[in-house]
């Protein structure tokens, strides 16, 4: 069930299928469930001071909560990638490259003074 839910918005890529379907449903489960139920998380990311993007798909299903994180973390900058599911922004590098690449280069990489 886990991976026809993902599979919903697209094939998962060749690698990740055999790593979902070998992993313990209830495992996945739990995880899922802490991870949307962990107390003060949305406060704990007021705290990053870092340089922040944030990647969605507009078909994801925890969008909503992906614009409450960027809107947590200070000067988090989100994207929201067009046909896009949850496990497209790992995999589909010619949406996600030309947003990541020049957010790389405005915030890590030194320039002259």
């Amino acid at each position: 069930a886990v991976v026809a839910d993902l599979e919903a918005t697209g094939p998962l890529p060749e690698w990740l299928r055999p790593v979902i379907l070998a992993a313990d449903p209830a495992a996945v489960a739990a995880c899922y469930v802490a991870m949307l139920d962990w107390p003060g998380v949305l406060e704990e990311l007021q705290r990053i001071q870092v340089p922040t993007l944030v990647l969605a798909g507009d078909q994801d299903p925890g969008l909503a909560d992906l614009r409450a994180t960027a809107d947590s973390i200070p000067g988090a900058r989100l994207t929201v990638l067009p046909g896009c599911g949850h496990l497209d922004t790992f995999t589909r590098s010619d949406l996600t490259l030309p947003v990541v690449l020049p957010f790389l280069t405005e915030t890590l990489v030194e320039r002259p003074t």
